[in-house]
């Protein structure tokens, strides 16, 4: 079984505005309340929106971004991605929206979320 500090403790989260960035973590609930291990990359944005929204009190950041948590995370080996074709910026939405197809959750992820609750979630957003 995972630890799941260890889990969230290793990974590599930037500062935004000096805290955290909740990037990851609001990626991870958004995995963890879709409850499937493939994604189309139009309800996981979906989702993520949706998530934001719920937890921006929590937080400084204004970037709702998804681009750059699912590099980190790709890049992690936690997911794959199925595109069209290369995604030259991440950072670029409409991009990541119009080349993405599927996004997969890895075996260790997927542990992971047997392991975990929301709750234990959202209190790693601001840590």
């Amino acid at each position: 079984m995972l630890d799941q500090d260890n889990f969230i403790d290793s990974l590599k989260r930037d500062r935004a505005r000096g805290n955290l960035a909740p990037h990851q973590i609001i990626l991870l609930i958004s995995f963890f309340n879709l409850g499937k291990d493939r994604l189309t990359i139009h309800e996981l944005v979906s989702e993520f929106d949706k998530n934001w929204e719920t937890y921006k009190h929590l937080f400084k950041s204004n970037n709702r971004n998804i681009g750059m948590p699912l590099k980190a995370m790709l890049n992690n080996n936690l997911i794959t991605i199925e595109t069209f074709s290369s995604i030259e910026n991440h950072r670029n939405t409409r991009e990541i929206l119009s080349k993405i197809i599927l996004v997969s959750l890895s075996e260790t992820l997927t542990e992971f979320f047997t392991s975990v609750n929301k709750e234990y979630l959202e209190t790693r957003i601001e840590f």
